[in-house]
């Protein structure tokens, strides 16, 4: 199974399990596009400086990105 679809499968059961979380526009920091969690990264870094990052898909977590891996 290829990345980006084992990342959608997981994402609609973790979607069922979280409420919405609203996010403050003028948050500096990325989130998790799995999870939500925020991240240490910034969101002005550019991608190719970035970990755990799936083109098409978003900033992901470490442990998302292993669970995907």
């Amino acid at each position: 199974m290829n990345i980006l679809r084992k990342f959608f499968s997981l994402r609609r059961a973790e979607i069922r399990n979280f409420s919405y979380l609203k996010m403050d526009s003028k948050d500096r920091f990325e989130y998790c596009v799995l999870c939500r969690r925020r991240l240490k990264v910034l969101k002005d870094t550019p991608i190719h400086m970035r970990s755990f990052y799936i083109k098409g898909v978003g900033q992901l977590c470490e442990d998302c990105w292993e669970r995907i891996n």
